[in-house]
């Protein structure tokens, strides 16, 4: 900092020097000499301490403004420049205006900073600027290093003012803007130098020409000028001398070809100990000047690069011996064709102790204050110092804990006035009344003050303050309070606590419902009794408080209850032991008490229950008559239960878990009755399928019973069998329980079975009669008519086929409805023609009335379902006949139209292991022909079935679909079947092609398809087969079928 000082108060002083022998009075030094002194102004303020000049940011950015502009205008006056003399006082005003103007803003300090220190990097860039211009002027290369130097100072210019006081690069920032501003007025020295010589060099050269064209008068005038301009030019080099020999930096030339000095000025004596006749001639080498000769290679090795290096950092011995850190400024010139080192260096070694130092001592500071505030943070009471104004200083985590606000906010906290805190009765304090208030105003500490302070959440923290005064200087004036917070919010907490509990015991012991009360074991008497005292005795509170019970006459045998008061006081409690009470009217009471000795203010006191159990007994004689009936009950119950040849479950209805089976129940299902009282039906795994369960368990939640509910039940052994179900719901001992019974019709549903497939044999023998007979009549037919007709005729008689197929189909899905409808209905003729006769002859019984009535509801319900089986089949074979005999265009839903088909086609393969899967998108809707649609798949069906599966038992067909575009489906039926053989996949769809020739098969069923699908559907259709894998017959179709239809037969 001093030397700082000392290096700008040379160069103004310099600098006026320089304006002084001048011989105008607007000269470039004097600018400069101003810039250098206002650059010297804050460093004096800070040698003198004051803190105005000093330590004021806005004071600093003026000044770096002032040094910007001088150096500005010097610099266009020295470039032969025009200078705007109201360009400068605009831009002052200007920043003036500013200057109040974020101030009353409450703008922070970086907006007053930051457009003086942008105006001043502006005019050290247009200070640039001009030199840039003029270097065509002078003769030498000095304006590039000015025009460098003013560029890198601009930089520190722009980034100081957004560094903040602790950062690290403030103080390398502000190093280097020193620096550039020594260097820079040490190049305006010395391009003012040169350029004073290079104008007497052309002064010289003017007068030479003149004395080799004037006459001899003209030279006597000529040596006279000559004359007056030695003089000049020695009076220039004195002066040269003395600015050269005056500079505070260490400055020397020495010739590059052999390193000996040549001038050395009165500084660099001083620092290194040398004299001028000690260097002259000697080189640095001569003098052991390097202490490490690597920083000298470094060195000579960058100027024969650059020429020149600026800011290099090297050490160097003294004469004494003493080692010394200098930075400076080195650079090559050429004069009378000779090449010199220029050197200038200055001696930092202090400063950088110094700086050392600082960096010791400000990382000890901030280790102190670490530690401080770790303190500060560990202690569990919340610590707050504050100023007279109210703001926070200094806190720690607990307090800011206490606040409710993040520990880094605390100094944005409210302060005294906008914060509320609540005094112990829950009013809120004033501001005089406040702890730190107080010892402001007293000067004197508060203790132990109970206060609440509302958080910024609504949340109130209750503390205990204590508050200690900061004196002054003078000892006698509080310039701040630092207080301590201690949070007893959980104490407080635990006293409300405390006193509800109170309360809540209080009138818990009143309210309870049997009689208590509370006596002093060392005389027996009456602390307190609840309510129900009164009721029981027919003493009052205040008749019995005080008193004892010999007193009252309560107890039916005093001899009693001096055993039952030495149990208590030997085992500390006695539980529900009976004895005879007397009331207040005399009246005998049979009661139950329980005691128990506590201790309470440093004495015993006894806790007596009295239950008045008279109501009590007379309600279990009850009990036990009631019981008694009810296990005679249960007897019967069980009996009928276990003996049922039906088989019986009883279950909970809300958990399900089995409470009791019959025997048949056991017999039935194989099951052991340990393995299945107390467990689900889900769990022995008797439901084949839970869905039937579930229907089970909604018909019940709904009717709150089951009827002859058709389900698959499995056999311990894992035999599935059918079973009809019915159950009721009740409730058995306050809970609802299912009692069902789950009857076996497997043999039943086989018998049915057989009986179906022999009509099912029937009929077919019959279709296949018929089929035989058709086809005669078709082929003697076919003998009249020419080849076309016949191939139509087998054509027609394939649909023909179909047709008994289906009708096959019908009589077999219709015949177990029906058949089921007429069992049932012949059932309930017999069963009332019985009741009827029995009404006759008068000997009805309600039993027989109740059994006729359940089986007619039974009856009924299967009857109605039989029908309405029947009736859906019914609707779903007339329309797939419809559509099958009917060539009818209409709008259908692809999906419908196949569900509905495979339904009609299922007795062809249902007693088979083959399986048909139906993969089909919804939403598909086509206006086209359903029937030959359906004829198309009735087809692959049939042909798969002959031809796909031969020499198997079972197989897998599929039907699926999906959309191809906005306007076209696609269709596929597979298998994974045998295969067709690639010889024969080009013929599948010919005419009377066939391998099964002689075997039933005519080779029109594919041809059928193929004419159908691209004829009437207006599709196309593809084949793909492997053999071994199966076959995929893939059908492309539009969702609107051409308009011309011809017959697809």
């Amino acid at each position: 900092m001093n030397t700082a000082f000392v290096v700008m108060t040379l160069l103004s002083a310099l600098f006026l020097y320089l304006h002084q022998l001048g011989e105008t009075r607007r000269s470039a030094p004097g600018a400069w000499a101003l810039a250098y002194g206002f650059a010297a102004l804050p460093f004096l303020g800070q040698l003198l301490d004051i803190p105005a000049i000093g330590r004021s940011e806005i004071f600093t950015a003026w000044m770096m403004f002032a040094f910007a502009a001088g150096i500005w205008l010097g610099g266009r006056i020295f470039n032969g420049q025009t200078v705007n003399t109201r360009l400068l006082p605009a831009v002052v005003v200007v920043l003036m205006v500013w200057g109040f103007s974020w101030q009353t803003l409450d703008l922070p300090l970086s907006a007053g900073v930051m457009p003086l220190h942008g105006t001043a990097a502006a005019l050290m860039l247009l200070a640039a600027y001009s030199f840039w211009q003029g270097r065509r002027n002078h003769s030498h290369s000095w304006c590039g290093v000015i025009v460098a130097l003013m560029l890198a100072r601009a930089v520190p210019l722009l980034v100081l003012p957004s560094l903040g006081a602790s950062s690290p690069l403030l103080v390398q920032f502000s190093l280097a803007a020193s620096w550039l501003d020594l260097a820079l007025g040490m190049s305006l020295v010395v391009t003012y130098f040169l350029n004073l010589m290079a104008q007497e060099r052309r002064v010289y050269e003017a007068e030479q020409a003149r004395d080799a064209i004037n006459d001899v008068n003209v030279r006597r005038e000529v040596e006279l000028v000559r004359h007056k301009t030695d003089m000049a030019l020695r009076e220039r080099d004195e002066r040269l001398a003395a600015i050269f020999d005056l500079m505070p930096e260490a400055v020397t030339i020495s010739r590059v070809s052999d390193g000996f000095y040549v001038e050395v000025n009165r500084s660099w004596s001083q620092m290194f100990g040398f004299d001028l006749q000690e260097a002259m001639g000697r080189s640095s080498f001569d003098l052991n000047f390097w202490v490490d000769t690597q920083e000298r290679q470094n060195l000579v090795d960058a100027l024969q690069r650059d020429r020149e290096v600026r800011g290099f950092e090297v050490h160097v011995r003294c004469k004494d011996g003493t080692v010394l850190l200098v930075a400076g400024y080195c650079s090559i010139f050429e004069s009378g064709g000779e090449r010199y080192l220029l050197a200038l260096m200055h001696d930092i070694t202090q400063e950088r102790e110094r700086e050392s130092t600082r960096v010791a001592m400000e990382a000890t500071m901030r280790e102190r204050e670490q530690q401080l505030s770790s303190i500060l943070d560990a202690m569990a009471e919340g610590v707050v110092l504050r100023d007279r104004s109210g703001r926070v200083i200094v806190s720690n985590a607990a307090a800011a804990e206490i606040y409710g606000v993040p520990p880094g906010d605390m100094q944005l906290a409210p302060d005294l006035i906008d914060t509320e805190f609540l005094r112990e009765d829950g009013n809120r304090f004033g501001r005089g009344e406040l702890p730190a208030v107080q010892v402001f105003t007293r000067g004197e500490p508060v203790k132990d003050t109970v206060m609440g302070v509302i958080r910024r959440d609504g949340a109130v923290r209750w503390t205990l303050v204590n508050a200690v005064p900061i004196l002054g200087p003078d000892a006698r004036n509080v310039v701040a309070v630092v207080s301590t917070l201690t949070d007893i919010t959980r104490m407080k907490e635990i006293e409300t606590r405390l006193r509800d509990r109170d309360a809540f015991q209080t009138r818990v012991f009143q309210l309870v419902p049997d009689t208590l009360t509370i006596t002093r074991m060392a005389d027996g008497r009456y602390v307190d009794v609840n309510r129900n005292w009164e009721t029981l005795t027919g003493y009052t509170p205040a008749q019995t408080i005080g008193r004892t019970s010999l007193e009252l006459g309560v107890w039916g045998s005093p001899e009693q209850r001096a055993h039952w008061i030495e149990a208590i006081h030997r085992d500390g409690e006695l539980r529900d032991f009976e004895a005879t009470l007397r009331n207040r009217h005399g009246e005998l009471l049979d009661c139950r008490l329980s005691g128990s000795k506590f201790e309470a203010g440093g004495e015993d006191f006894l806790l007596f229950s009295i239950k008045n159990v008279m109501q009590e007994k007379a309600a279990e004689a009850a009990r036990l008559r009631a019981e008694s009936l009810l296990r005679d009950s249960e007897f019967k119950f069980s009996s009928v239960f276990q003996l049922s040849p039906v088989p019986l479950g009883l279950t909970h209805v809300e958990s399900g878990k089995f409470v009791e089976v019959n025997d048949a129940w056991l017999l039935q299902f194989g099951f052991d009755r340990d393995d299945v009282i107390g467990r689900t039906s889900a769990e022995l795994k008797v439901w084949v399928d839970l869905g039937d369960r579930q229907r089970m368990m909604d018909e019940m939640r709904r009717r709150q019973a089951v009827d002859r509910l058709e389900i698959q039940g499995r056999r311990r052994d894992g035999q599935i069998m059918n079973c009809l179900l019915s159950g009721r719901t009740l409730v058995f001992n306050d809970e609802r329980m299912f009692i069902f019974a789950p009857v076996d019709v497997t043999r039943q549903r086989e018998i049915e079975r057989e009986i179906r497939e022999i009509n099912h044999e029937l009929e077919e023998r019959v279709r296949l009669r018929t089929l035989k007979l058709e086809q005669a009549n078709g082929e003697l037919a076919a003998t009249l008519e020419s080849l076309s007709r016949a191939q139509n005729e087998l054509v027609r008689s394939e649909k023909m086929a179909a047709l008994g197929s289906l009708v096959a189909g019908v009589a077999h899905e219709l015949n177990t409805p029906i058949g089921n409808s007429v069992t049932v209905a012949s059932t309930l003729h017999d069963q009332t023609r019985e009741l009827l006769q029995d009404i006759a002859q008068g000997t009805l019984k309600r039993s027989r009335l109740d059994t006729y009535l359940n089986n007619a509801a039974t009856g009924s319900d299967l009857l109605l379902r039989s029908l309405g089986v029947a009736r859906d089949l019914v609707s779903s074979f007339k329309q797939v006949a419809v559509d099958q005999s009917s060539n009818q265009r209409r709008r259908f839903d692809l999906r419908h139209v196949m569900d509905d088909l495979v339904v009609t086609l299922g007795p062809m393969f249902k007693k088979t292991r083959f399986r048909l899967d139906l993969d089909l998108a919804p939403g598909i809707e086509l206006n086209s022909y359903p029937g030959p649609l359906g004829q198309v798949v009735t087809n692959l069906i049939s042909n798969a079935l002959s031809h796909a599966f031969d020499g198997r038992d079972e197989g897998v067909m599929c039907i699926s679909s999906r959309w191809i575009d906005t306007r076209h489906v696609e269709l596929s039926f597979s298998d994974d079947g045998v295969g067709i053989p690639e010889k024969n996949l080009a013929r599948v769809f010919d005419p009377f092609f066939t391998t099964r020739m002689g075997q039933g098969g005519s080779g029109l069923g594919m041809n059928i398809v193929y004419n159908i699908v691209t004829g009437v559907l207006g599709g196309d259709i593809q084949l793909a087969s492997q053999v071994g894998k199966g076959t995929q017959v893939t059908i492309r179709l539009p969702l609107a079928a051409p308009e011309s239809v011809t017959d697809p037969a």
